[in-house]
């Protein structure tokens, strides 16, 4: 299980120094809740309160895949498509996040297949799931601008 491959492993070994980790920032905003924990269904969860099923997932860049506009487009296109097949057929697919706002020279960072299926089969466990990209949490340079992108995070479930 690997999180924020550079700024959050680093953030929690530096979480005792400085307190400026995600999980300590959550506790201050009074979201108490459990680091790494296990679900019954096998997935490691980087922050979740267990007794209401809810987490925060801590997505590093290797949840994610690079794709040009061009290639976003083509592949917006290709979901609706399949999600009209899929419908005709009664199956379940899971969709691109479009809202995503990690550009870069005009193209996007979009959750890579397994990042996708896995929220997909949190949500369908029960767990209601918010996540906090790297290139989100690196824009953010200030313990406030943190603060505030978590409470921003937490305040959607």
């Amino acid at each position: 299980h690997t999180s924020f491959v550079v700024v959050v492993d680093a953030a929690k070994e530096e979480e005792e120094e400085e307190d400026t980790a995600p999980s300590s920032i959550l506790r201050r905003l009074g979201w108490e809740h459990v680091v790494d924990f296990e679900t019954k269904e096998g997935f490691t969860l980087d922050l979740a309160q267990p007794d209401t099923k809810r987490c925060l997932l801590l997505h590093g860049p290797e949840r994610y895949v690079h794709v040009s506009r061009v290639e976003l487009r083509r592949q917006q296109q290709q979901h609706q498509q399949d999600r009209k097949q899929n419908r005709k057929r009664g199956g379940i697919i899971v969709g691109l996040d479009d809202t995503n706002n990690g550009s870069f020279f005009g193209d996007k960072f979009v959750p890579n297949g397994d990042t996708r299926l896995t929220e997909r089969l949190l949500e369908d466990a029960g767990w209601q799931v918010a996540t906090v990209a790297w290139f989100e949490w690196q824009r953010r340079t200030t313990d406030q601008d943190r603060s505030d992108l978590l409470a921003q995070k937490i305040s959607t479930f």
